[in-house]
């Protein structure tokens, strides 16, 4: 992992850190390690971390990280293939900005557009 393993040089997604958007990381503190990274626009890592937890919960989900990491409150808790619970992560802030910011245009264009991140269809 490219990640320093010290939490500390990141600030957890709470507080007014949540409002924010950008770049965030999930932390098992279980098992001492980054296990997942992500961006988010359009709404702040709150919002975003909802969502995950819901797609945690759906007992259709199949991608890799919400099967690794179910919900405590959904069927797959208990699976052979759960390396522990989403509930138990810890999300950080890895690059944030302030929705308002005035970067806010660039940030929201596709790689290809003149952007910085890289989105899917879907995004």
């Amino acid at each position: 992992c490219l990640l320093s393993m010290n939490q500390n040089n990141f600030l957890l997604c709470m507080n007014v850190e949540a409002t924010l958007q950008g770049c965030y990381l999930y932390y098992d503190a279980n098992n001492c390690a980054w296990i997942c990274s992500g961006k988010v626009t359009g709404h702040g890592f709150r919002v975003h971390c909802g969502e995950h937890a819901l797609r945690a919960k759906a007992s259709g989900e199949t991608s890799t990280f919400y099967t690794t990491y179910p919900s405590e409150q959904g069927d797959r808790s208990r699976s052979p293939n759960a390396n522990g619970l989403f509930e138990y992560l810890q999300q950080y802030c890895a690059a944030a900005f302030s929705p308002d910011s005035t970067t806010i245009d660039i940030l929201q264009k596709d790689y290809g557009n003149g952007g910085v991140f890289v989105y899917t269809e879907i995004e």
